[in-house]
């Protein structure tokens, strides 16, 4: 029962910024609607010749933003970058169409992280990518406890995060 007033609690007054306050929500969930939300889109498509990755990289806007992006293109430990600038801010009053970027990574070993970035006083987006892409982060979610059956606006709920106790 105690379980069931701790669900009906946090419905009904949320968690008022307790940091032992815990609610599920499906990670991908959250990248997802990250991603889409995102005023960039950044493409990175990569060849190696020899030891040396030529990267291309095109960065787009989807939606306006308040300051100048800015792209950073970090080498992995021993690559050095040849060509290109290992950051550059892109001037978003001149990107009608996407923006294409050229670069030379000399004895790659590893991956290349590439992100887009802008910032205000205000508020702020970054978005970043790897070359190779990096396999997805496996989303951890808390363990749950079996709770008697509730329905609360028209959700049956049946399971829940136990809470510490003080």
């Amino acid at each position: 029962m105690e379980s069931v007033m701790t669900i009906l609690s946090l419905l009904f007054i949320g968690c008022s910024g307790d940091p032992d306050c815990a609610t599920q929500r499906d990670q991908s969930e959250v990248r997802e609607s990250t991603r889409r939300t995102s005023p960039f889109e950044l493409e990175l498509d990569g060849v190696m010749k020899g030891r040396d990755l030529h990267l291309t990289v095109k960065v787009s806007l989807r939606n306006e933003v308040g300051t100048d992006p800015v792209v950073e293109v970090k080498a992995p430990a021993g690559s050095r970058l040849e060509k290109g600038k290992a950051r550059e801010a892109l001037a978003r009053k001149a990107m009608y169409g996407p923006v294409v970027r050229e670069y030379v990574i000399k004895d790659f070993n590893g991956h290349v992280d590439v992100s887009v970035s802008t910032a205000t006083r205000g508020a702020g987006s970054s978005l970043t990518k790897s070359w190779p892409a990096r396999p997805a982060e496996r989303a951890v979610s808390p363990k749950t406890k079996r709770i008697p059956r509730v329905k609360v606006h028209g959700v049956n709920i049946d399971e829940a995060i136990p809470l510490k106790t003080r």
